[in-house]
């Protein structure tokens, strides 16, 4: 699911470089050595992981060759993508001409309305200046007397008409910096190809591979582009989870009351734009950080073991950033966490089988041929699972990476095959040695998946046994359930009778490539 998810976003990022080219020049931030963590268990896997490693890593050459800045960080900055699409864009060039001219003609506006005001205001105070104070005598309780200004004062009158005059201020809509100026206008229309591509992109930075913005935080207030009044007539760009938000509040906000005209200037009535947008990330509903990469794609791709043998978990997780796993030296160090059920001989071997990427097969060949570890335990068959399909690093640049390229060696295939041989045929006498020989079924699939074409037949070969084996043992089986009456052997019996049949399953797992020559066989 993770590779297809990457190879989706493949063929959107194509599709949005042909309609707008000049966004190859921008890095798309997606982690690229996360993607060694998959499992995989064909050849034709492996190509398609190989493919998206390369055209992620030369989309990222070119971009680093063009040093511009972040796609998600970078707003208002000089050659950011909203800045130079503007410097390209004659439909937003024109927009932010209609912006400031309309806003030109507000601004003149509010200053004739100013303007009429404060001579109104001027009137007023001349008027309270020139008149005089007008009082009555008030009878209070009791008897007791005193003046007050009388209702109809005009000298009061003109005082509190020249308070009460008000002018609301004017915005620019605009920011006063011309960077941040065209980077607005661009959000306000940007082309919906390069909006999905951004949310498509942050989606599976964030959301598919994981990685975390520590730095992230929640705004205490907000603003939108597309909420601001002063721009929302002009909002053409929709909805979409990355938009420009701004913590700081519009003038229109904070001076929602308007001004008194009397104590104030022209400066002081029309302003410019308040806010200061960022990037924002609708889905968590902070504003956007630097993405750092996570190991929760290494953990969803380690196999879970049995609860008796979690002390054995630390050595079968290899997460890409330490592809080696633990050293010897950190096994050895741990023995006190041995599980009773298991010898201090077995466990130190099976914890130190993971060890080195490089030496993933030559050590499971070493096990088969003299070995130091039960392959009919549970926990033996998943840590080779994870072994034979984690892909690792791919320092050899090629399409069997450095973790499994040793399957392609002739020589080194055919010893695989013949220790692989000898093990099934040492088990093949009891159904209770079913878990180690679905380890060999596994083991052989593998194989067969990048070994040399001389081999194939002979590996055809082992997984006829292996299902002829298997075969044998269930129906064997099955006549058990029929002739115990014991209803808890009966359970036991089933369920182990289905796992062999799973084995006799995979005995098929081996791709569209070779089904045909199985189902021939």
């Amino acid at each position: 699911m993770l590779l297809t998810i990457g190879e989706l976003w493949v063929a959107a990022d194509k599709s949005v470089l042909h309609a707008i080219p000049m966004l190859q020049n921008y890095g798309h931030e997606i982690p690229i050595r996360i993607w060694r963590a998959l499992l995989l268990s064909s050849r034709a896997d492996m190509e398609r992981l190989d493919r998206l490693e390369t055209y992620l890593l030369r989309r990222k050459k070119v971009a680093q060759s063009e040093n511009r800045p972040s796609i998600f960080r970078s707003y208002g900055e000089k050659q950011s993508f909203p800045v130079e699409y503007f410097a390209q864009s004659l439909k937003h060039q024109d927009l932010k001409a209609r912006i400031e001219k309309k806003a030109a003609q507000e601004r003149e506006t509010k200053r004739a309305e100013f303007r009429r005001l404060k001579d109104e205001h001027r009137n007023l105070m001349q008027k309270h200046g020139d008149s005089t104070h007008e009082e009555v005598e008030v009878v209070a309780k009791k008897g007791f007397r005193h003046w007050r200004a009388a209702h109809d004062c005009r000298h009061c009158q003109y005082l509190n008409e020249a308070n009460e005059l008000k002018i609301y201020v004017h915005e620019w809509p605009l920011s006063n910096d011309e960077l941040e100026a065209r980077a607005t206008v661009f959000e306000l229309d940007a082309p919906s190809a390069f909006c999905e591509w951004r949310d498509t992109t942050l989606y599976l930075i964030d959301n598919v591979l994981g990685c975390k913005s520590p730095d992230s935080r929640s705004p205490n207030w907000s603003s939108t582009l597309g909420g601001y009044s002063g721009l929302s007539s002009h909002f053409r760009s929709g909805e979409h989870r990355v938009h420009l938000l701004s913590e700081d509040k519009p003038h229109a906000v904070t001076h929602r009351d308007g001004k008194s005209v009397g104590f104030i200037t022209e400066s002081d009535v029309c302003l410019n734009n308040g806010l200061n947008f960022q990037y924002f990330d609708g889905s968590h509903a902070t504003l956007i950080q630097q993405h750092s990469p996570s190991l929760v794609v290494s953990e969803v791709c380690t196999f879970n073991l049995p609860k008796h043998a979690q002390a054995l978990k630390r050595f079968l997780v290899r997460t890409w950033a330490e592809p080696d796993g633990q050293t010897p030296n950190q096994v050895i160090a741990s023995q006190s966490d041995c599980p009773d059920y298991m010898s201090m001989g077995e466990y130190k071997a099976l914890a130190v089988l993971p060890y080195g990427y490089r030496l993933n097969w030559m050590s499971i060949l070493t096990q088969l041929a003299m070995p130091a570890i039960d392959f009919n335990k549970a926990e033996t068959m998943i840590f080779l699972l994870q072994m034979s399909l984690q892909a690792g690093p791919n320092d050899s640049a090629t399409v069997t990476r450095c973790s499994h390229t040793r399957l392609t060696d002739p020589t080194f295939g055919s010893r695989m095959l013949r220790k692989l041989g000898e093990c099934v045929s040492r088990v093949q006498a009891s159904w209770e040695s079913h878990t180690a020989l679905c380890s060999f079924t596994l083991l052989a699939t593998r194989l067969l998946s990048l070994a040399a074409q001389d081999l194939h037949q002979n590996i055809f070969d082992l997984l006829r046994q292996c299902r002829e084996i298997s075969y044998g043992w269930m129906i064997k089986l099955l006549d058990k359930v029929q002739e115990t009456a014991d209803d808890a052997q009966r359970k036991e019996f089933l369920g182990t009778a289905l796992n062999i049949a799973l084995i006799c399953a995979d005995s098929f797992n081996v791709g569209d490539k070779f089904m045909p020559a199985i189902l021939e066989d």
